[in-house]
């Protein structure tokens, strides 16, 4: 290990990171109803803020700078979100957007520890994670269910296939954030 780094303590939290949506109104429908996040418009494009973290949005009309080496693209991200109860509420919210539970629940090790994991995609496809530090988790990073199961759906991608859910629209009326988003109008309340 290089010495200059040996003694260097440093405290940092994560503040944002950066996702690449490939349609703004879809999105904004499923990060907002799925996983609850607060949507800020900037500019032409948005943010998805959650407390005091964020997901800055690479999308249409945005021309974003500076980039990575390889510049985030729809669908290849990977996130993990916080289920602040049982895993199994998770996996109701889920069906209740008709968003498929691609994975588990499975037993994960996240950033407090052991804890119980469903895996699901965004409409571009990115693999996102709820996980539970409430629930059991299963033994073994088995799926809960018969062993060598594959739990819930286990559907595997088509090329170009997207993830939509079948729900949101159905849900609008439940979600008033929803029908702002998709009517086009500022997200301000008006």
């Amino acid at each position: 290990m290089d010495v200059r780094w040996q003694d260097a303590p440093v405290h940092v939290r994560l503040d944002h990171v950066v996702i690449h949506v490939s349609d703004w109104e879809r999105s904004n429908a499923f990060y907002s109803a799925v996983i609850g996040v607060e949507v800020i418009q900037r500019g032409s494009g948005y943010a998805y803020r959650l407390g005091d973290q964020q997901l800055n949005c690479h999308g249409p009309g945005v021309a974003a700078g500076p980039l990575a080496r390889v510049p985030v693209e729809p669908g290849n991200s990977d996130l993990c979100f916080l289920w602040p109860g049982p895993i199994d509420e998770a996996v109701v919210h889920l069906e209740r957007f008709d968003v498929d539970v691609e994975e588990g629940p499975v037993a994960r090790h996240g950033a407090r520890g052991p804890g119980t994991s469903v895996y699901f995609r965004d409409p571009d496809g990115s693999l996102l994670e709820f996980i539970s530090y409430r629930s059991p988790p299963p033994a073994h990073d088995e799926p809960m269910g018969a062993p060598g199961e594959r739990s819930r759906s286990a559907a595997v991608d088509e090329p170009g296939a997207t993830h939509e859910p079948r729900a949101l629209a159905q849900h609008a009326d439940a979600a008033p954030e929803l029908t702002r988003i998709s009517s086009g109008r500022p997200f301000a309340d008006t």
